[in-house]
């Protein structure tokens, strides 16, 4: 019987990832590394509000209190914590972040709507940029957002509007909280009460809320006030001639699916469904009237008509008038005063007096 010999086999490397074997025979053999780098955790809170967490699990919340966005939870780590103020704009059906405040290495910086390239540090307003803490925390300007850095990888901007980012480096995996979620790449575990239960949505987001002393009025979210559809709904309008076209894998937007996926884009305009919009009435032209529920009328009378006012409840009180004229061709008619009555004034805005209106006192 004939023992082989053992043969000698010699590894080269030949750059990153890369190696080559050769034994004795003669054989070669190739082998390709590649790196896998753990990405930056990131989640973001806009319109009003959408949350998508760490994980890219999206939810909505509709409550106008103080909520924890984010801080670090349960582990060694530099302390963090992001909290986010909600309000109503026009509809109480829905909120949008009106502060977004960030406590970190004892400092409070405060990111506040309609203050473009200011921050607010331990109460005062500081124009951008600037550094604290030695230069271990950053806030700076970055396209329309003001951004708070942080030297261990925390990253949070805000456009002063309705668009929030947070981002956290990967060693904060795990040892996450809050209405981003707990970033350990599994979204059906997102949303934790501070107690670990993993509830619904609108529980979830009740639970992070931020006892304030001037807040003792705000309003928590409750039943279909936090926009939740019903199964119904959401058939309906999941159809492809509803919101559903958009994930219709022979519609117009079924190209885009390979570069988006369309389900959170779904999920969004169901909820924009579901929430109740402005009233919108338009009169134009000679005169064509497209009422509130976009019902088309055309009316060429030259007299004064009431356009609109609030009937039969205890709303506040207004009231809309038109009134119209002939210009040149007695077959139509065109709106020359628009008068508004509302909390015992009058208002009168008047044809050729751009920039101006008349205001007067009426008792209802």
């Amino acid at each position: 019987m004939v023992v082989p010999r053992k043969q000698k086999v010699s590894t080269m490397k030949m750059g990153v990832g890369e190696s080559v074997r050769a034994r004795g025979d003669g054989a070669v053999s190739f082998r390709l590394f590649t790196c896998q780098s753990v990405q930056k955790g990131t989640c973001t809170i806009s319109g009003d509000p959408h949350y998508n967490t760490f994980d890219g699990n999206w939810h909505h919340f509709q409550g106008t209190c103080t909520y924890v966005l984010s801080q670090q939870c349960g582990s060694d780590l530099p302390y963090y914590r992001v909290e986010g103020s909600n309000e109503h704009r026009g509809s109480t059906h829905v909120s949008w972040t009106r502060l977004v405040k960030v406590l970190v290495y004892n400092e409070t910086i405060e990111l506040v709507k309609g203050h473009p390239g200011q921050a607010k540090v331990n109460g005062v307003f500081k124009d951008t940029p600037f550094s604290l803490n030695n230069g271990a925390v950053h806030v700076h300007v970055s396209g329309f957002s003001v951004v708070v850095s942080t030297d261990f990888g925390l990253e949070v901007s805000y456009d002063t509007n309705h668009y929030v980012k947070i981002q956290v480096p990967p060693s904060y995996q795990g040892a996450t909280c809050g209405l981003c979620g707990n970033f350990n790449n599994d979204p059906d575990d997102d949303f934790q009460t501070p107690q670990g239960e993993v509830v619904s949505a609108g529980v979830f987001g009740k639970s992070w809320i931020v006892p304030k002393d001037d807040e003792f009025e705000c309003d928590g979210c409750e039943g279909s006030d936090c926009g939740e559809c019903t199964e119904e709904e959401r058939a309906v309008f999941s159809q492809v001639n509803r919101c559903g076209i958009l994930q219709d894998t022979t519609g117009p937007f079924a190209s885009c699916h390979q570069e988006l996926s369309p389900q959170r884009f779904v999920e969004n305009y169901l909820f924009t469904c579901q929430t109740v919009q402005k009233g919108t009435c338009t009169i134009s032209g000679d005169p064509h009237y497209n009422t509130f529920d976009g019902n088309w009328h055309h009316f060429q009378g030259t007299c004064t008509y009431v356009l609109s006012q609030q009937c039969g409840s205890d709303l506040p009180y207004y009231r809309v008038e038109g009134s119209n004229e002939h210009r040149g061709s007695t077959r139509v008619s065109w709106t020359r005063l628009v008068k508004v009555l509302v909390y015992n004034e009058t208002i009168e805005l008047v044809k050729g007096h751009p920039g101006q209106a008349k205001v007067g006192f009426f008792r209802q």
